[in-house]
């Protein structure tokens, strides 16, 4: 359908792709979707790459009541969109009747659509957040300690969420052991890589840094790790405390006192030798964190409270922690 820069401009047009979405998508018995709206929430359309996500509001066919959906999208290349949507869907689970088909084809632009929370590339998201992810579930389980724990309830909350790419899930997990009578509630966070190796690295260094730190008293906290559970491709941690920048600035009294908190606590951080992990293997060009920095900044500048000024700088990566303690804001590798 042409160049990258074409492309792009037909999924960003909200109109457009409102009209797409109500010709493609179905419910689950077949019926059509009335989408009532469209927005878009991310796009990132490159010659050799293209991902897209979309916020939707559609119409309940059962209840008539307007509820959220979140579509994303890539193109298949090569006019093979209703192959490659056929393939994927040997793989998805099987709708409910009032729910979303999960992978549609849309061949007049080369795009196959996934309703979240399926993802080819993160199979293990759809089972944690339909609770159906038993090596997460035993892994969380273990972690309870001894007894015959039983999980009795389970709710998952999509933290962040980058398709075909990466995702972190917010666990609240109850589980009762009838023998001690003992009911427990326990919270973690899953984040699910697109690939092993980058999981099992990142399970790695943050088992370093909270050998380093742990529940002692810095400048930063540190997510205890729990497991990486390799079949699953997903790491869980502990809920890590603190206050996000982004929250800091929004709501001063004194921001410029908790950017230099902030500053010290990155500082400290890029100060710990982590001798036993190889981080030169996941460190990214110069250029590469020169684009990440500035996309950061330029989320951050509208909440500013004082003019912002260009800068650059670089940046190691980092595992998650906070600058503050005991507000159970995650951060992600």
């Amino acid at each position: 359908m042409g160049g990258a820069g074409r492309r792009s401009a037909v999924f960003r047009d909200t109109g457009r792709m409102r009209g797409v979405f109500a010709e493609h998508l179905r419910w689950g018995d077949g019926g059509r979707v009335d989408v009532r709206s469209c927005t878009v929430a991310y796009v990132h359309d490159a010659p050799t790459r293209c991902l897209l996500h979309y916020d939707l509001t559609v119409r309940d066919p059962e209840t008539g009541i307007d509820r959220a959906e979140l579509v994303t999208g890539f193109v298949s290349g090569e006019d093979r969109a209703e192959q490659v949507a056929r393939k994927i869907l040997e793989a998805a689970p099987a709708p409910a009747p009032t729910r979303l088909t999960p992978v549609v084809p849309v061949p007049e632009l080369d795009l196959v659509l996934q309703v979240f929370p399926f993802d080819q590339r993160l199979p293990a998201l759809h089972r944690l957040m339909t609770g159906s992810a038993p090596l997460v579930a035993s892994a969380i389980l273990a972690d309870l300690g001894p007894g015959e724990w039983r999980i009795t309830r389970w709710r998952a909350v999509a933290a962040r969420y980058r398709v075909d790419q990466r995702a972190v899930v917010r666990l609240t997990v109850e589980a009762h052991d009838r023998a001690l009578d003992a009911t427990r509630e326990r919270r973690a966070y899953a984040k699910v890589f697109r690939d092993s190796a980058d999981g099992q690295r990142a399970f790695d260094v943050q088992r370093a840094l909270w050998n380093r730190v742990g529940e002692r008293e810095a400048a930063f906290a540190v997510a205890r790790p729990v497991a990486y559970v390799a079949a699953a491709q997903t790491l869980l941690f502990d809920e890590v405390a603190g206050t996000s920048l982004r929250q800091v600035l929004a709501d001063p009294p004194d921001p410029r006192a908790a950017i230099r908190q902030t500053a010290r606590a990155v500082a400290a951080l890029h100060q710990l030798a982590l001798d036993e992990v190889d981080v030169a293997a996941r460190r990214r060009p110069v250029r590469d964190e020169l684009v990440r920095l500035e996309k950061a900044a330029s989320a951050l500048r509208p909440d500013a409270p004082w003019p912002a000024t260009r800068s650059t700088a670089s940046s190691r990566g980092s595992a998650p922690t906070s600058a503050g303690r005991r507000s159970g804001r995650p951060t992600s590798t």
